[in-house]
């Protein structure tokens, strides 16, 4: 079974002679293959920074800055072999430009002049290849959406509960919060390796409302976002980092202490930071969270998702017994 094509897959095709890309283009089908075009490997590679853009590379073994061979190694520094596919074009077919190709992270290694069929077979199993991985990611999603702590939930049915019997209009409030976490946690559109930026934060929002509410003086909560955010993020992203920060920083003092979301929007970078000022970790300890899931949704998974995505993970930026920041730079990515 072959990809479902009711989609449109998109496609970078790198080669520098204007022609001949035209007839890679002609060869496949404009009902499912969106194709884009460049001439050179400095334009490649920033065509390929928006990897979550592309499903499938077309590669020129010879380009006339970089080589096809140099492209594709510093991809697959970033992404492997399944999360983006590299088909791999040349004008000679010797046995040792195959083996180049492949020692370089190519997928597929195809001999100019080809016949069409074989191009397009090529091109369907790459494409093939590439949706059993977006498949495994979205039953990772689902999965993500599953470890919802249970005693999170336990603890703000009992906090609605004693609000019951001492401030009924806190506790409405209290619900209508609770139900729009749960909703935001359990959409479908988590299950997409994108979603808006307003749906993440009215997830946070939630979140940070209910702990508020637990917490009380103890948790200052602080909101430095732009009103217009019309750019997409990977879901469940924010709020676990989010808890981490109160679980380890502010709850870890007698005080509490204070968090802030932080979002800039830069010419072609989106910046998210969550801070707080609480207890602090050590690297060491931040380490530790980044490599293993003990933190609910995990770090870890947050971490590996920005990193196949955007090339780079989470940046830490702390001092132990000073709080922290913990710092995601993504490309922007409109909405729609």
């Amino acid at each position: 079974m072959y990809w479902n094509f009711n989609d449109r897959t998109h496609i970078l095709i790198v080669e520098d002679e204007p022609v001949k890309p035209l007839r890679i283009q002609n060869l496949l089908d404009p009902e499912w293959a969106g194709t884009t075009t460049v001439l050179n490997g400095q334009s490649a590679l920033r065509e390929l920074r928006k990897a979550w853009k592309w499903d499938l590379v077309i590669l020129d073994f010879m380009l006339p800055d970089i080589s096809g061979l140099e492209i594709c190694r510093r991809l697959r520094e970033l992404h492997s072999l399944f999360e983006l596919p590299v088909l791999m074009l040349t004008a000679s077919g010797r046995n040792e430009d195959a083996v180049a190709a492949f020692s370089a992270g190519a997928n597929d290694f195809l001999a100019k002049p080809f016949h069409s069929s074989e191009l397009q077979a090529r091109v369907r199993t790459l494409l093939h290849m590439k949706q059993s991985v977006v498949k495994r990611i979205h039953t990772e999603l689902a999965f993500l959406q599953a470890q919802l702590k249970p005693h999170f939930l336990f603890n703000t049915l009992n906090s609605i509960a004693s609000l019951s019997e001492s401030d009924l209009e806190r506790m409405k409030e209290l619900v209508a919060e609770f139900g729009s976490y749960l909703r935001e946690s359990f959409s479908f559109n988590n299950l997409e390796p994108l979603t808006s930026m307003q749906r993440e934060l009215q997830l946070v929002r939630s979140y940070l409302h209910i702990e508020k509410t637990r917490f009380g003086d103890r948790l200052k909560v602080h909101y430095d976002v732009p009103e217009y955010l019309p750019y997409r993020i990977p879901p469940l992203t924010l709020q676990p980092i989010v808890e981490t920060s109160i679980r380890q920083g502010i709850l870890k003092r007698i005080e509490g202490g204070e968090i802030g979301i932080r979002i800039q929007v830069e010419p072609y970078d989106v910046i998210v930071q969550v801070w707080d000022n609480g207890a602090g970790l050590t690297q060491e300890q931040w380490t530790s969270l980044l490599s293993c899931d003990i933190e609910g949704v995990g770090l870890k998974n947050i971490n590996r998702r920005l990193k196949q995505m955007f090339g780079s993970g989470m940046l830490i930026l702390q001092k132990a017994g000073e709080g922290a920041t913990v710092e995601i730079r993504m490309p922007k990515m409109p909405v729609g």
